[in-house]
């Protein structure tokens, strides 16, 4: 028996043909499989990076606040100890203050007395110095 084999280019171009346009095709599937895939895939890829994107900011925004609160709390108990510093310090200082005022009653008290005694003085002074002139007077 005789079997007739097509001509090997011819066979071997009508194999290739039908490998190239099996290629064709697998290749125009793979692009609409990759469009519904893609329009499939990129709303949900979306909502899902929206969804982190939020709950990260929510996360970042209550650490935040904790922050702030601890911040707050810790300017509270500064001014507190502030208060209680500069209490006994507003004390001190009203106590200086009036022994100032006090002192500058008993000064200008004291100035009073001093230029009366010295008023006096000089009168008494003066009194001397008439009655030795009188005195002087009759010796001569």
């Amino acid at each position: 028996m005789v079997v007739s084999h097509p001509p090997t280019s011819l066979a071997h171009s009508a194999d290739g043909e039908h490998w190239k346009e099996r290629a064709l095709q697998a290749e125009r599937k793979a692009e609409q499989l990759h469009a519904v895939v893609k329009q499939g895939l990129l709303p949900q890829l979306s909502r899902w990076l929206a969804q982190k994107f939020v709950t990260r900011l929510s996360a970042e925004r209550k650490v935040l606040i904790e922050t702030q609160r601890a911040a707050e709390l810790a300017v509270l108990q500064i001014e507190q100890r502030l208060m209680e510093v500069r209490a006994p310090l507003e004390e001190r200082l009203r106590t200086y203050e009036e022994r100032i005022q006090d002192l500058e009653k008993q000064l200008t008290a004291k100035t009073v007395e001093n230029q009366e005694l010295i008023k006096a003085t000089i009168l008494a002074a003066r009194k001397k110095l008439e009655e030795e002139r009188k005195g002087h007077l009759e010796f001569n």
